[in-house]
């Protein structure tokens, strides 16, 4: 009779250890079911904010040098006397040659940016007439701090059916280091710009509608390419680019599409948001926003 109570109570202690190990391991189960649902739900957007802060950097860095130019051909003391201040740089115009230089002295510009270096734009003849056509090179050209490269042509396309004169812009092995956070940034990108012609005259408020497509390598290794919906408005009374949206398509991402909206239809801002599924950002174009 002990022989079989001590059996029974060794028994029982023996399936009494069985239920609690099977409910601790029932348990480590659902903990590793939940923590791997959770982790498969979470959504990393850092590369598309990336991507996104660059391409705000390209399309503002050539924009701001096809800019530069439009204004070289327009000021009245450039074409007069060979030299004039235009946007913090140093601005010079050789007839002979037909070339435009900035030389940047590492002042502040109007939209925030610290520039210094060279700038040359070579012209086939005046800007403004139908055929002509201007091959930029940037030497030692630094924005904040990081350098800025690549091949950049301007071709003057003529008026279009609604009046407007239309350029088309080329940049090809564009590169850019950021001055923050570092890492290279290299696209390429084919733009357009379309004015009234009758506003491309010295004192006017001219009025650039901006549309084009671009790709390449984000700073942090990231493929990306994009589009442009609607035009961004490229005003030269304004050093920021606004309302306009750009598509954006980041592949190697848990959320591969995106958008880029500038928004500010009035007045002149440098805040932009950016769209990923339910979230969203808002940033300003400027070194210490785009850091990412």
């Amino acid at each position: 009779m002990t022989a079989r109570k001590n059996s029974r109570d060794k028994s029982e202690v023996h399936s009494s250890g069985m239920r609690k190990f099977s409910i601790l391991a029932a348990g480590i189960i659902l903990l590793l079911s939940y923590g791997s649902c959770k982790k498969n739900k979470s959504i990393d957007l850092n590369p598309d904010v990336n991507a996104a802060n660059d391409v705000i950097l390209s399309v503002s860095s050539y924009t701001t040098i096809f800019n530069l130019m439009i204004k070289a051909r327009l000021d009245h003391d450039l074409l007069t006397t060979g030299m004039a201040m235009i946007d913090k740089a140093v601005a010079t115009f050789d007839p002979e040659k037909m070339e435009y230089g900035f030389t940047f002295l590492g002042d502040i510009s109007p939209d925030s940016v610290r520039r210094s270096g060279n700038i040359r734009i070579a012209l086939s003849g005046d800007i403004l007439l139908k055929g002509s056509s201007a091959l930029l090179t940037l030497k030692d050209y630094y924005e904040d701090e990081g350098l800025v490269g690549g091949t950049d042509s301007i071709f003057n396309e003529g008026v279009n059916g609604t009046g407007h004169l239309v350029f088309s812009n080329h940049v090809s092995g564009g590169v850019i280091n950021k001055a923050v956070e570092g890492g290279t940034i290299h696209v390429s990108m084919v733009l357009s710009f379309s004015a009234p012609s009758s506003s491309l005259v010295s004192g006017q408020d001219i009025l650039f509608l901006e549309q084009g497509t671009l790709s390449g390598l984000s700073s942090k290794g990231h493929s990306f390419s994009a589009s442009f919906r609607d035009a961004l408005q490229d005003a030269l009374s304004c050093p920021w680019l606004k309302n306009g949206i750009i598509d954006l398509q980041v592949s190697d991402t848990d959320l591969p599409d995106g958008m880029i909206d500038f928004m500010t239809a009035d007045g002149c801002s440098d805040v932009i948001w950016y769209y990923f599924g339910n979230s969203e950002f808002k940033v300003r174009k400027n070194k210490f926003f785009l850091k990412n």
